[in-house]
């Protein structure tokens, strides 16, 4: 009944909302209190350059191997392990994908079987192409968790929060 179907969705809405609260409760009180300046940068980090809007998945689109592996590193303290994260890159076609793949494999120390299909695109002859721009393409390392990404986001929400440049909506 459209009754019973209503109630559901009720229910799942307010237990969404009081796992959102618990999760931020958290990770407000880890950021507070965190000695870790990796842990807490990382979060900064994820607000500026990391990907807001894909359900269950923390990600990072980057060409810098060094933000990348600061990224990296940061998952790591946030408890994943690299076995678990999936990279993909984006290339020119005039580019070689086998050796930036072993490249950034070895950088982020994940293995080339965590590596999806890469994005390549042509490069024209006749157009600049961001090759000398972007030496080694651009990488995108990403985790897929609901509950990590429900901390990450809670995270950003409780910088913006205790900010005192923060915008209230």
């Amino acid at each position: 009944s459209v009754r019973r179907i209503e109630k559901f969705r009720n229910t799942m809405l307010e237990k969404k909302i009081k796992r959102r609260d618990e999760v931020y409760k958290k990770v407000s009180n880890d950021i507070s209190t965190s000695m870790n300046t990796l842990f807490v940068s990382g979060f900064y980090l994820y607000w500026g350059e990391g990907t807001k809007t894909a359900r269950y998945t923390t990600s990072i689109t980057n060409s810098d191997p060094s933000m990348v592996c600061c990224f990296v590193a940061w998952l790591q303290v946030l408890g994943v392990k690299k076995s678990d994260m999936r990279v993909k890159l984006h290339v020119y076609s005039d580019q070689s994908e086998p050796k930036l793949k072993v490249f950034w494999s070895k950088i982020l120390g994940i293995p080339l079987g965590n590596f999806n299909k890469s994005y390549v695109k042509d490069s024209r002859s006749d157009r600049k192409t961001y090759k000398g721009m972007f030496p080694y393409g651009t990488c995108v390392v990403a985790f897929h968790d609901r509950d990590v990404r429900e901390y990450v986001m809670a995270g950003i929400q409780y910088l913006r929060d205790t900010h005192e440049f923060a915008v209230k909506r």
